[in-house]
């Protein structure tokens, strides 16, 4: 399948750099696949070649192009999350903002501010996730990807991406991160078994030669941010009672926040989630748009992109998402000519050969950091969008839409 996956890219490149030795749309449909494909100039604005230009196809994550895109727009590249504690009498409040960057690291920051700021024993965490709604997640995301890291819940609050991350070492070695009580990893004769608080996870631990990670999906926010907010501030010698209780809430009116963490700012946030491909990230952004609400966000989405894109999510984990290659094609060529935007933007996407997703795709030249683009890739679907620096100089805006993508010897 990768090798699948690299060919289309390749062909791809051939037909944006005008390479006599481009694929005819003969070959493309002989592939066993349905491909879809059209580059477009960003100076004309004149299609270059179209092959199934019309056609939907599912998108996979090159649909984080649009949320991207909007909340750039929408938002403004210097818009950050605030996450805020409160403190009345024996309670802490932890007050989150949908933050996808909201880390450990920010709630021991927290905790050691609350050491220096609040006196009195603690005996009760509430957590307000209230400023999202409690629908976890997309439209259209299947349950059998719900464990995975890259299906998390998307919540008001939001603690390394709301995963716990396995890491596989040289050795038969297993490290679980975030190191937490909230769940139990045991090794034994080859085996790794992770458990507690929804998380039940085992299997053989592979034989690896360099480290490699997998990510699990926590199933409670709340109770995974205020488990972690608690053990945050027994670090940081916090009075507490032997037992804490933990709950959701909301913070009393007129309460004045102690302290608070800001996050970076969205044009950050937004290189790490679209180089990297993060969903979490890409939902928060959706749900800001929205006020809190998926549904909400998507509307924005759907204003800003055109009213016939069939956009059902903010990440394209969702197979219900259908774009046509037309469509992705008009609309980078809109944003590559929107200066509010496009800075930020260009910035987010992968370079090929470089960093990102594209690290190891288009290594040899003139395609080395020639090509800005976001895959997209799910079973069966491989997905490519972006920009192509051409070597006399033109930019092409192109994407490449493969679905029902079978690995066989006649691709």
């Amino acid at each position: 399948m990768k090798r699948i996956c690299f060919i289309l890219s390749f062909s791809l490149l051939l037909v944006a750099s005008g390479c006599e030795a481009s694929p005819s749309s003969k070959r493309i449909a002989g592939l066993d696949a349905e491909v879809g494909l059209q580059v477009r100039s960003l100076k004309t604005g004149k299609v270059l070649y179209a092959h199934n230009a019309n056609k939907t196809f599912i998108p996979a994550s090159t649909l984080k192009i649009f949320t991207a895109a909007t909340a750039l727009s929408k938002l403004k590249p210097s818009y950050r999350f605030e996450t805020q504690v409160f403190h009345r009498g024996g309670t802490l409040y932890l007050k989150g903002s949908g933050d996808p960057e909201f880390s450990v690291h920010e709630l021991d920051d927290l905790a050691g501010r609350v050491k220096q700021l609040v006196h009195q024993r603690i005996n009760r965490i509430i957590v307000d996730a209230s400023v999202f709604d409690k629908n976890y997640c997309g439209q259209g995301w299947s349950d059998d990807d719900s464990h995975n890291g890259y299906a998390a819940p998307v919540a008001g609050i939001n603690v390394n991406y709301n995963r716990i991350v396995l890491g596989f070492l040289p050795g038969k070695k297993v490290i679980v991160d975030p190191l937490t009580r909230y769940v139990d990893l045991k090794t034994s004769k080859g085996v790794f078994k992770l458990q507690g608080h929804g998380v039940s996870v085992s299997g053989k631990i592979p034989r690896v030669t360099k480290p490699w990670y997998k990510t699990y999906a926590i199933k409670d926010p709340i109770q995974w941010a205020g488990f972690l907010f608690e053990e945050a501030l027994r670090r940081a010698d916090v009075k507490l009672s032997k037992k804490v209780l933990i709950q959701a809430g909301k913070v009393p009116t007129k309460l004045e926040p102690v302290t608070s963490s800001f996050s970076p700012y969205l044009s950050e946030i937004l290189i790490s989630s679209m180089k990297f491909s993060q969903n979490l990230e890409n939902e928060a952004v959706l749900k800001t748009l929205g006020d809190g609400s998926f549904e909400k966000g998507l509307k924005a989405v759907r204003a800003f992109a055109g009213p016939d894109f069939k956009i059902v999510d903010g990440s394209g984990l969702s197979r219900m998402s259908k774009i046509t290659p037309d469509q992705m094609t008009q609309f980078l060529v809109r944003i590559a000519g929107d200066f509010e935007t496009n800075p930020e933007f260009m910035t987010s996407l992968p370079i090929g050969g470089e960093d990102g997703t594209l690290k190891d795709i288009f290594l040899s030249e003139p395609f080395r950091g020639s090509i800005r683009a976001k895959t997209g890739h799910m079973r069966d679907i491989y997905c490519l969008a972006g920009y192509y620096h051409k070597p006399n100089g033109e930019i092409v805006a192109f994407s490449l839409f493969s679905n029902k993508l079978k690995s066989s010897k006649k691709n």
